[in-house]
């Protein structure tokens, strides 16, 4: 299906837009979402704002918010994220192979590699800011309108 240019966003904000304008474009209901670590989230944010798109979730190492407090245990505290956004935009050639096996999460040679090369292709200033964004969030508050739906 070859979609027109004046039909894609020129700018989307989030990917969770872009997936909602598609399913509408597209006139996609009742889907079954398949999210993996940020994508889980994201289509859990997507989920509540267009429930009568999504079916079923099925969601992956997804996490409403990686950041601690004397509450919760997301996984890191703030000094490691804001050693991890130092790193990202100090050294991102070199954070980019040490980083990607992690989300992975298997030994898995070929994925590795193709989520380094995408990786390795995004600006740092933005993976500085896309990591920022992802593990600065708390999306707690979504959770139990996603259990509702």
């Amino acid at each position: 299906m070859l979609i027109p240019n004046s039909m894609i966003p020129k700018r989307t904000r989030t990917s969770v837009l872009t997936q909602k304008t598609w399913c509408a474009f597209l006139i996609i209901s009742m889907t079954v979402y398949l999210g993996h670590s940020m994508a889980a989230m994201v289509g859990c944010i997507a989920s509540v704002q267009r429930p009568q798109l999504f079916q079923h979730l099925i969601l992956l190492s997804g996490s409403p918010r990686y950041l601690n407090t004397t509450a919760y245990t997301g996984g890191f505290t703030r000094p490691q994220l804001d050693a991890l956004f130092n790193e990202i935009g100090n050294n991102f050639t070199s954070w980019v192979p040490s980083f990607a096996p992690t989300p992975i999460g298997v030994n898995d040679t070929r994925a590795i590699t193709e989520f380094e090369n995408s990786l390795g292709r995004m600006s740092p200033r933005i993976a500085v800011r896309v990591a920022r964004v992802v593990f600065l969030s708390d999306l707690r508050r979504i959770l139990p309108q996603i259990i509702e739906n």
